[in-house]
């Protein structure tokens, strides 16, 4: 568990060289509570989207219903006379009246539901952006320790960051970088510290 958390201890510490291990853990890491955050966000909005759809159904069969009601009404006038019981030979048909509106559906708390996914899903983007700040710094920090460990300088992650904004050639880069994250660190001391996989420098770490 240690080597999860490691970096947070080591927050700032752009010097000397941190193992696969230490990397690819917090990593990890990372991974775990980002999809964790996003999960929910995800439901979220495909429950607001399901809502809204019924929604718009309902309001649709709703609309025409009444409108189906508006052409009874207008075409269903008595033809009934002198028979008819009604006073008012004009007076559109009785049920026509009653026809299916708004009212006489129950939306089941829609909105309520809409509401809460909304609340549940903000929720976890505030998290979201909470943890993206907190974790930024240590992330950069272990990356920048790791390819001290392969023995290369921590300047080519900006070298690193500019090639992947271009176009055909970023996916190359990014394949050629997490090939690099992947390479064993130097044996032994080199220009940036000494080796973590030592006996001392382990020690030293953990202190």
């Amino acid at each position: 568990m240690h080597w999860f958390i490691l970096p947070f201890r080591r927050y700032a510490e752009f010097s000397g060289r941190s193992r696969r291990r230490e990397y690819w853990c917090f990593q990890l890491l990372n991974l775990v509570v980002t999809f964790a955050l996003i999960a929910p966000i995800l439901a979220s909005l495909m429950s607001i989207v399901a809502t809204s759809g019924e929604m718009g159904s309902f309001s649709s069969r709703s609309q025409s219903y009444v409108q189906l009601a508006d052409a009874s009404a207008a075409v269903g006038k008595r033809k009934c006379e002198p028979f008819c019981s009604s006073p008012a030979p004009d007076a559109p048909i009785g049920p026509a009246q009653n026809v299916f509106n708004d009212s006489s559906f129950d939306d089941g708390g829609l909105g309520d539901d809409a509401l809460t996914e909304l609340l549940v899903g903000s929720t976890s983007i505030f998290l979201l952006a909470i943890w993206w700040l907190a974790t930024f710094i240590p992330n950069l920090a272990v990356t920048v320790r790791r390819l001290h460990d392969v023995g290369f300088s921590g300047w080519y992650l900006l070298l690193y960051y500019g090639l992947t904004m271009l176009p055909f050639v970023g996916g190359i880069v990014a394949i050629i970088f997490l090939v690099v994250m992947f390479m064993p660190g130097q044996k032994g001391d080199n220009r940036y510290g000494g080796d973590p996989k030592s006996a001392d420098n382990y020690e030293m770490v953990f202190a």
